[in-house]
Parts: structure tokens; sequence; C-alpha cells
């Protein structure tokens, strides 16, 4: 059976054998007792239930320590030499130094639209059903208004920061001129009525009946999850992705939830990932994954991170999977 422990942080190295000593468990409960040099002594848990797993997960989290995963009957010791052994009766599992235990667990950072979830047509096809409910007869097709939706919205013009846009209100009054014009250039609407329409893009955009979340994305975020892995969502998005993202079910996959128009910085911007990093001490490894070659790819690269293309592929990308499946076989 695999043992997985939690990564410490090398504050907490020299407190270690007292954080230990003070979880001593016992069947009925948990019992603190007064804390014990490592310098004198070695320091040990037992854990005697699987029920009481919880509660040794809760001591140690006090300590900023995360995902703290081991068998009933397992014993925990710290010795003098600067190792931690879990072992259960006489059987030796593992043996981990404390200076070469990191400090983070490793993270994924996802894309959403075309790699978690999708909505049929985009924005396209928002505003041609807003446009043919509002007008019966006009049968509007959405590659009517795709020539006009090329330009206009902020991830088109990504070395650009946007802070002046970070409420909700004014990025949707940013936006509103780009949509009216695409109605009345694409659909031949009046401009009043092309910027009412505009302005109920902001209801029917983020409804979540109109989102699909692809089959492959809850097993995967749970596989993920199970094997270590925490994750950050960092999406060229609207800034209401992280209620789009709870009523689509998936919020509680998520450590946070990063939309670039609260961030003020559109991916590839370098910006972007250094604000989605900057919860991530000193680390370890940090993978993002996305569909777009140049704003997740290339824009991960150039950040220094890690990345995997999905749903995709470039012939210059050197990790490109067809799907999330694939990214968990190559994760493990």
């Amino acid at each position: 059976m695999a043992l997985r422990i939690a990564k410490f942080k090398p504050c907490i190295k020299e407190h270690l054998a007292c954080i230990v000593v003070r979880c001593k468990l016992f069947s009925s409960g948990m019992q603190r007792c007064p804390a014990r040099n490592a310098a004198n002594s070695a320091a040990h848990v037992e854990i005697r239930t699987v029920c009481l797993l919880e509660a040794v997960q809760h001591v140690f989290s006090e300590y900023g320590c995360t995902n703290l995963f081991v068998f009933p009957y397992c014993q925990i010791r710290y010795s003098e030499t600067g190792h931690f052994q879990l072992r259960t009766g006489s059987r030796f599992f593992a043996s981990y130094s404390l200076d070469r235990i990191s400090t983070d667990m490793p993270y994924l950072l996802w894309d959403f639209d075309n790699t978690l979830a999708y909505r049929p047509g985009l924005w396209s096809q928002c505003l041609a059903d807003l446009a043919n409910a509002e007008l019966p007869g006009l049968n509007l097709k959405r590659e009517h208004l795709v020539p006009h939706l090329s330009s206009g919205f902020p991830w088109h013009t990504p070395d650009l920061e946007h802070h002046h846009l970070s409420t909700s209100d004014a990025w949707w009054r940013n936006l509103h001129p780009v949509l009216a014009a695409s109605l009345v250039a694409g659909a031949g609407i009046d401009a009043s009525l092309a910027f009412e329409l505009a302005e109920r893009v902001r209801a029917e955009y983020v409804n979540p009946g109109q989102w699909v979340v692809f089959a492959d994305t809850e097993p995967t975020l749970t596989a993920l999850s199970s094997s270590g892995w925490q994750h950050i969502v960092l999406s060229n998005h609207v800034p209401e992705l992280p209620q789009l993202i709870a009523a689509l079910g998936l919020e509680r996959h998520f450590a946070r939830i990063l939309t670039s128009a609260a961030l003020g910085y559109e991916k590839p911007h370098p910006l972007a990932f250094k604000a989605a990093v900057s919860g991530i001490p000193h680390r370890e490894q940090v993978i993002m994954v996305g569909d777009s070659f140049v704003a997740d790819y290339q824009g991960a690269r150039a950040a220094g991170l890690d990345a995997v293309l999905v749903r995709n592929a470039h012939p210059d990308c050197k990790t490109a999977l067809p799907d999330l499946h694939a990214l968990v076989r190559h994760l493990q």
C-alpha cells in the first residue's frame, strides 16, 4: 500500500517532534500531552482507529501541514537524525529526511473555456439567441456575427492591463458597445435595440443551463486531487466566472478561481501567471493546463512554468493531449 506524507514548512521543522507528541491518540479520542524535545528522544504517534484520521489531519493542519494520509495502525516517528519515518507494526514503509521535504504540494493551473467546460457558440450564439427571441422571424445565425466579434474584448489585447475594468459593472459597460455593434453590422438591427440586447448578454452568457461540463472534467479533477494535486482556475473570462463554476458544481475542486476580468491581466500576460502562483510559496511544481497554444501553453512557458495543451494540438507544442483522461495518465 502506498503512503503519502504531508510536506512541512521549514519553519516548523524544529518543532515537529513537539507537534507529533502533542497528538497522541487513543481509541476514545484525542489527548494532549506535554511537548518533548526532539534532541532528547524520538517522538511518535500511533493511529489506532480510522475514525481518528481526521483528528490527526486537523492537528497537523494547525501547524501549516496539508494532505497527511496514513493508514490505521501506522506509526509516525521523528528521530534525532532528522528523519520522519512511517511504520506499521514491524513493517518499515519509508523514511523521509526533513531537509528534502518541500513546502508545497504540486499545483495545476486550469483554463476554463474549452478545457473544463464550454458554451456552444460562445458570444455569437448568445447574441443570436437573444436577437431571435426578441425579433421572431429574424433567423439570425451566429456565423453572421462572428466576423464582428474578433476585436474589442480584453483578451484581444493581452499585452495591455485593464485594472480600470476590474469591477463587474465596469467590465460589462466596456463590452456593451462591442456587442451592440456586432448586432448592427451583422444583423442590421436598430442601434437602440442592439444596445438593449447587448445589456441582456450579461445575465444570459453566464446562465449555467447554457454551459456544458466535459464528461472527463469531474473524474479528472477527483482523480488528480486524490493523487495530491491542488487546483487553481486561471482563465480569460467574465467577472462572474467563480459563480458560474459554483453553479456547475465544480467549485469544491479549486483552491482559487481567478478570472482575468478581476485580475486586470489576460493570458498570456506574465503578470496573469504571477498572480496565479502568488499564493503558492516556494512552489515545487506548477503546471498550466489549457486548450490555447498561445494563451495557455506559450504564456505559461514564458512565465517559467510547465504547460500541457489539451483538446488541441500544435506543431511547436511538446506536450499535447487529446483529453483529460490522457492528462491523468500523463501525470501519474
